[in-house]
């Protein structure tokens, strides 16, 4: 936040403070309309241009201080070109409604000779750990030079936030945390979240994340769409605000203007096991092929349901999918860890979990776009079988991606589909939907907030009041009314119609966007305990 001055940041906080928000913000507008904008926040969100513009162009309730005045005189002014000038708005806001407090544990120093990063980059490395260990020292060397407090891993899914937690932890101990730590380990979705935050309740998280360079691995796995805007955001955002953002990925990147980093000198190459077509199963026929194999086992399915169920089929096994909060997640991990020497491990997950607990000797996976599949068979030493089943469907958000994912297979080594679908799915034109770039250009704050929700309609998450932690953040949204980002790490995930039938039920209460879980929770299999029990009675009588 050092390139807009904070002199300036500091001088306007502490006027506003003797000032009505909304009228701080009218008249601000007067002078510069997009420090109004972000003025605005402090009155509820950013909102869409339209909405802004009307409440700003009201007159004043009250005359502003001359402290006040004379702060958003002296103010910078922003950006000129219209991507940057958008951020500057959400990263002003985000600064004038936090106390920009520092980590209570210093940021640690980086390796000895350690690069620094360029403002953007890109970092191709099939190996995760490798990927962010190289990541998080050049960071770290960066935030050093640039006198910044935080350094920011952001991945995409909760097994890999497990892995990375851990593995950093055990490199630089206390100071690997959450948004508040020296060395945060978020989720991408998060991140996405932050990048685009348009509500006083998330806008401050933002404040937090430009505190210092900010790694994003697992883009290529969102949206085609999502892609390039979150590039875009990204990009604006380290240019404004100076500082870094790192692209990861275990393929190919492709971001025109980025830099690509170096990777080691020595890489082991990762072995790709045997990839034959998909075979057509029945989930009960699964089952009983995973029974009757030997050695460390993963089957990745597409729904909570299916993984449910066939958890029920396979006694012993351990369920990984978001029917558990990832803290409860979290426990499983230690406790899977510290199994005895030759117990066979089996774990039914709808999305891996972290590499730790691997590699597995046969994965089982449902068939799926690349990226999922690259991601599963890093894992694998030995079997590794795409399924398709007939009582299982598909996702239909993968669907349009199959049939380029079966063409490249089929023709193909797997690393060479990988980096043609990558690259495929970077230059493919927008899907059907809001254009995401419209809604920036026009800064409608809102409605891009909304756009890029990545679980926007299909699903909620229901606060689960796992410990004594989970029920104060509990209590805190039950009286805000809404679920702050640290909270998910104790949310599973309901679809609305499941999330209906809860409240209906008297199971959960709502809480805007979120749920709060009132009914028993399993210890074992969280939110999938009761279609589990009654799977396995249902098969024993």
């Amino acid at each position: 936040m050092r390139s807009i001055q904070l002199s300036g940041l500091q001088r306007l906080r502490s006027a506003l403070g003797q000032n009505d928000a909304l009228d701080a913000a009218r008249f601000a507008a007067q002078l510069h309309p997009d420090l109004g904008r972000a003025l605005l926040a402090r009155t509820g969100g950013l909102l869409d241009t339209a909405e802004a513009r009307s409440v700003l162009g009201e007159p004043l309730r009250a005359p502003i201080s001359a402290e006040l005045r004379a702060a958003l005189e002296e103010f910078p002014a922003p950006p000129t070109e219209p991507g940057e000038r958008e951020v500057w708005v959400r990263g002003v806001a985000a600064q004038l409604l936090t106390a920009g407090t520092l980590p209570a544990v210093p940021l640690p120093q980086p390796p000895a000779h350690t690069g620094s990063l360029p403002l953007l980059a890109t970092l191709c490395l099939p190996d995760a750990a490798g990927r962010w260990t190289l990541a998080v020292e050049r960071a770290l060397a960066r935030a050093q030079e640039a006198g910044q407090e935080r350094v920011t891993l952001a991945v995409a899914s909760w097994g890999a936030w497990l892995s990375a937690r851990q593995l950093l932890s055990e490199r630089y101990g206390e100071a690997v945390g959450g948004l508040e730590s020296p060395i945060s380990v978020i989720m991408l979705e998060d991140a996405v979240n932050l990048l685009s935050a348009a509500w006083s309740w998330n806008i401050p998280g933002l404040a937090d994340l430009l505190g210092g360079p900010v790694l994003l691995d697992g883009v290529e796995t969102l949206l085609p769409s999502h892609q390039s805007l979150v590039t875009a955001l990204a990009a604006d955002t380290a240019r404004v605000f100076g500082v870094s953002v790192v692209l990861m990925s275990p393929g190919a990147v492709t971001a025109p203007g980025w830099s690509p980093l170096p990777p080691p000198a020595a890489i082991a190459p990762l072995a790709v096991p045997d990839f034959p077509p998909p075979i057509t199963l029945s989930l009960s026929e699964l089952a009983r092929k995973v029974a009757s194999g030997t050695g460390s086992t993963l089957v990745v399915l597409p729904s909570r349901g299916s993984a449910a169920r066939l958890t029920a089929l396979l006694p012993g096994s351990a369920l990984w999918s978001s029917s558990l909060c990832p803290v409860h997640l979290g426990d499983l991990f230690q406790r899977l860890g510290r199994r005895e020497a030759g117990e066979r491990l089996v774990v039914v997950a709808t999305a891996l979990p972290p590499a730790q607990l691997g590699p597995f000797e046969t994965v089982w996976h449902v068939d799926a776009p690349l990226p999922y599949l690259a991601e599963a068979w890093r894992v694998c030493s030995g079997s590794f079988q795409r399924l398709l089943f007939r009582d299982v469907a598909l996702p239909t958000g993968w669907l349009p991606s199959m049939p380029l994912t079966t063409e490249l297979l089929a023709r193909s080594t797997p690393e060479q589909a990988l980096n043609t679908y990558l690259r495929y799915s970077q230059d493919a034109s927008t899907p059907a939907g809001p254009n995401l770039h419209r809604l920036r250009d026009a800064q409608d704050y809102a409605s891009l907030a909304s756009a890029l929700r990545l679980r926007p309609a299909t699903s909620r998450p229901a606060l689960i009041p796992y410990d004594a932690q989970a029920r104060t953040l509990a209590q805190a949204a039950e009286y805000s009314g809404h679920l702050p980002t640290s909270a998910l790490r104790y949310a599973a995930w309901l679809t609305t119609t499941e999330a209906a039938v809860a409240i209906r039920q008297g199971h959960a209460r709502s809480i805007g966007w979120a749920l709060l879980w009132e009914a028993d929770y399993d210890p074992a299999y969280g939110l999938a305990g009761k279609m589990i029990n009654e799977t396995i009675h249902a098969n024993s009588s």
